[in-house]
């Protein structure tokens, strides 16, 4: 009497109906899990760079590093001669940024992994340029004194509570960050990686940034302008 049994048509069918649930089962986990391995490369990227401008202030009078350092040197480019920031960011090889660059299809410096690009679009600054990260722009007006009145300029060390105001945050656009949408990228399921004056990073919910999209009171809110007196700073028009 033949003792080897073999699987039936019906029992196959069976047992790869089971795989296939299973598998729909699992992967939308895994799925949930890789995208927060990305967001938390991305906090750990922004908190990297926002460490860096916590020491570069400390070594330059109290003062961040402003956007511009000169008409042709910005805060995220890999010239140490030319751009003194440059020198705090550590492992650039960002061929020619030391962050927020995504050209040519290739990523450079410091990039959230949640950055697409796409070769057939060629005037969306999000895809062609890619901006990862940008500095605050209010920031930037402290430091520079820049549309301030007198020019004044001011220290980290008068910000009220660096540790609720943005020094950098997620950008789609010039390596700037500011309180209008299309400088606010939400790429984590609608959370923005932003890191504070004092130093740490997080994941913020989009929602819970001020924005004057949503007709919001931003220009005097703390989590933009860390000292009080600046709400009538002249921004609504800024531009690269």
């Amino acid at each position: 009497m033949n003792q080897n049994r073999h699987f039936t048509l019906i029992e196959l069918l069976v047992v790869i109906a089971i795989i296939a649930v299973l598998a729909g089962m699992l992967l939308p986990t895994l799925n949930s899990a890789r995208g927060v391995a990305r967001r938390i490369k991305c906090t750990g990227n922004i908190s990297q760079l926002g460490k860096a401008m916590i020491s570069y202030a400390m070594d330059n009078d109290d003062m961040f590093p402003c956007y511009r350092f000169s008409a042709t040197e910005r805060w995220y480019y890999e010239t140490p001669d030319t751009n003194p920031f440059a020198s705090y960011i550590a492992n650039k090889k960002g061929n020619g940024y030391i962050a927020a660059a995504y050209r040519n299809g290739f990523r450079h410096g410091l990039t959230c992994p949640e950055r697409r690009y796409d070769a057939s679009i060629t005037t969306d600054v999000e895809t062609t340029m890619g901006p990862s990260y940008g500095i605050s722009v209010i920031i930037d007006r402290l430091v520079t004194g820049q549309n301030i009145a007198g020019n004044v300029k001011v220290k980290l060390s008068r910000y009220k509570m660096p540790s609720r105001t943005a020094v950098l945050g997620e950008s789609t656009a010039y390596w700037q960050f500011w309180w209008r949408s299309p400088y606010i990228a939400a790429r984590h399921k609608n959370h923005v990686n932003v890191a504070f004056c004092d130093g740490h990073a997080d994941a913020v919910p989009f929602n819970k940034i001020p924005n004057t999209d949503r007709g919001e009171a931003a220009s005097n809110h703390i989590f933009w302008v860390p000292v009080a007196g600046l709400s009538d700073l002249p921004l609504n028009n800024y531009s690269e």
